[in-house]
Parts: structure tokens; C-alpha cells; sequence
């Protein structure tokens, strides 16, 4: 019965470890988190979030792979994690034209991106106040 326990003990700190070190990894995104009411939101297309964590499911992994991407164009896997990949701390889809951040996969771009400002980390849902536009509209 005791090594039962002591397995048990040393999976159950292994497993808090492991939450610690996401949680810790994405404690930008879940600070900025705000629980806000429902309002209008016009995006700026200033890029910013082109700059953020983006995790992506198999379904945009798909998605994106469908545009004719390849994976290790796209895909970083962090503390097994899928994610999109950064180049110069952007988004690698992300394009600069006359001032204004487009996505070149704009119509296969990832749900999270479709849906921000609005936001759900690790279960608490709100809205993203890192964004230029949105805290410009509703602060």
C-alpha cells in the first residue's frame, strides 16, 4: 500500500510541475485577460497580435496545411504544445502592406485569431486588453 502512495505522490507532483511550467509560459496571455460585457470591436490592423501565442488546434493545423504550407513552416511545439511560429517576433503570416498587418492565410487563418479580442485561457474567457484597438474603444 505505501509504495502505492509514494507512486502516487511522485506522479501527482510530477503532473503540478508540468502546470506550473504552462501556466508560466503563458502568464502574459492569461494577465491580460479581462472579463469584460459583450461591445463593438473594429480592428486597426496595427499587428500587434501577430506578436502573441498562438495556440493551434488540429483542425487550423489542417486548415493551414490545406493552403499548401508545410508544418515545419508554421508549426512550433512548445513544452508539447502546438503553436504557430514567429519569425522576428511576429506571426510567419503576417505581411506589413502601405502601414496595415495583413495574414496570407487570412481565410484558413486559426479559430483564435478569427475570434480575438475575444479570448479563452486555460478556461477563464474574456477579452484580450493587449490590443491596441480594443483597449482604445473600451478603457
Amino acid at each position: 500500500m505505501q509504495t502505492i502512495v509514494i507512486i502516487f505522490l511522485i506522479f501527482a507532483t510530477g503532473a503540478i510541475a508540468v502546470l506550473a511550467a504552462i501556466a508560466w509560459f503563458f502568464r502574459t496571455e492569461m494577465a491580460a485577460v479581462r472579463l469584460r460585457k459583450k461591445s463593438t470591436f473594429h480592428c486597426n490592423r496595427c499587428g500587434h497580435c501577430c506578436g502573441f501565442n498562438i495556440i493551434l488546434t488540429q483542425k487550423d493545423i489542417d486548415k493551414i496545411k490545406e493552403t499548401g504550407a508545410e508544418e515545419k513552416e508554421f508549426l512550433d511545439n512548445k513544452l508539447g504544445i502546438k503553436m504557430l511560429k514567429k519569425k522576428n517576433g511576429k506571426c510567419v503570416f503576417m505581411r506589413m502592406e502601405d502601414q496595415s498587418a495583413t495574414c496570407s492565410i487570412y481565410e484558413a487563418r486559426p479559430v483564435i485569431c478569427k475570434r480575438f479580442p475575444s479570448v479563452s485561457y486555460l478556461g477563464i474567457k474574456g477579452y484580450d486588453t493587449r490590443c491596441k484597438a480594443f483597449k482604445n474603444k473600451n478603457t
